[in-house]
């Protein structure tokens, strides 16, 4: 039969400490969950913001290409909507207004000051 194992030796009054303990296991699974949730939030802040900017760039390159065009009226580029006004202030100037709107309700405004044209004034 097989001896039965020593027990493990007690050095001047202290017991002998083997792992670690449940309140120590506990507390660093809770660091551990506190840090894995802080990323997943800051990971889903970061979609959200990158995909506002590339919204926001769309419409900004939309509205360049409405003043550069001087096109007017209203329309429809994907999920954009714009829509151009055209104003003749008493200046001479005519003012060429763009507004470009996504369908979250955001939207940007863009103006342009050009010479009226002789016919005009």
């Amino acid at each position: 039969m097989a001896s039965p194992l020593p027990p493990l030796p007690v050095l001047s009054g202290q017991v002998a400490e083997a792992g670690f303990t449940l309140i120590e296991v506990l507390a660093a699974l809770t660091i551990a969950s506190l840090t894995i949730l802080m990323a997943m939030q800051l990971f889903t802040l970061s979609a959200r913001v990158t995909d506002r900017m590339i919204k926001q760039t769309a419409a900004q390159d939309l509205a360049r290409r409405l003043l550069a065009t001087a096109e007017t009226g209203s329309g429809k580029a994907g999920a954009l909507n714009w829509e151009v006004e055209v104003s003749l202030p008493k200046d001479g100037l005519i003012v060429r207004q763009v507004s470009v709107r996504w369908a979250s309700g955001a939207e940007i405004a863009v103006a342009r000051l050009e010479p009226a044209p002789e016919a005009v004034r």
